[in-house]
């Protein structure tokens, strides 16, 4: 009877030692396993890191940014704007022929239109065609224009002197030769019917204290012409 105390008593004690016994495994798994998860953490955040996708790494701190940015300002494109001088227009003038004209000085004409014959030239003491109509007048006189226009040209000849060159219209172009042209007026400005284009100066081939005077020459179609003839003069 004792024994079989003794060996439920036993038995008893063996099931308790190895429930602690299992308790204690366990115990001791779950430590070594709390143990490896915490070793392979760097592990794999060294994986990771030098995996394709790799963390940021942020530090926080206290020390301001000292940092100097600079704004770097691009300036736009730059406008070039070409100076460009003012003039008058030069273009042809479409305008018909003019319907009436004006003296450009006076009456008291002097050497006639030649229409290509030579004739003598006592200051150049040779033979040449005269090519247009002379006006006699004082050195100072104001020269009017025969008709409305725009200027052409202003020049100095060598042997006409001061020139200016009117286009009338309807391929009129009038040649006025022995003006001083007035300082306000420039190529390609347009002038009116009797406006005063300049004063009577000197004509180097024809200068003769005693007579002055303006030689007026005028084309039409670029064909020298007489300029009586156009300005309706002849009766």
């Amino acid at each position: 009877m004792e024994e079989n105390r003794f060996a439920f008593s036993m038995t008893d004690k063996m099931k308790k030692y190895s429930l602690v016994t299992s308790c204690v495994v366990v115990v001791i798994a779950i430590m070594a396993l709390v143990i490896v998860n915490t070793s392979e953490k760097p592990e794999q955040a060294e994986q990771t890191t030098a995996g394709e996708t790799r963390g940021v790494e942020v530090k926080v701190t206290n020390i301001p940014d000292n940092r100097i940015y600079e704004t770097i300002i691009v300036p736009a494109t730059e406008k070039v704007t070409e100076k460009v001088t003012e003039e008058p227009t030069t273009a042809h003038t479409t305008t018909a022929a003019p319907a009436s004209y004006a003296l450009p000085l006076g009456t008291d004409m002097g050497k006639d239109f030649s229409r290509g014959v030579p004739v003598y030239n006592d200051v150049m003491a040779d033979w040449r065609t005269h090519d247009g109509v002379d006006f006699n007048g004082a050195y100072g006189d104001g020269v009017k224009a025969i008709a409305d226009g725009f200027i052409r040209d202003i020049y100095t000849d060598e042997i006409m002197g001061p020139t200016i060159v009117i286009d009338h219209g309807g391929d009129v172009v009038a040649t006025y030769c022995g003006v001083e042209v007035s300082e306000e007026l420039k190529k390609g400005m347009h002038v009116d019917k009797c406006d005063k284009i300049g004063v009577l100066s000197a004509i180097p081939c024809e200068s003769d204290a005693e007579f002055p005077h303006l030689h007026l020459e005028i084309s039409v179609n670029g064909e020298i012409s007489d300029p009586l003839e156009v300005m309706g003069l002849y009766e």
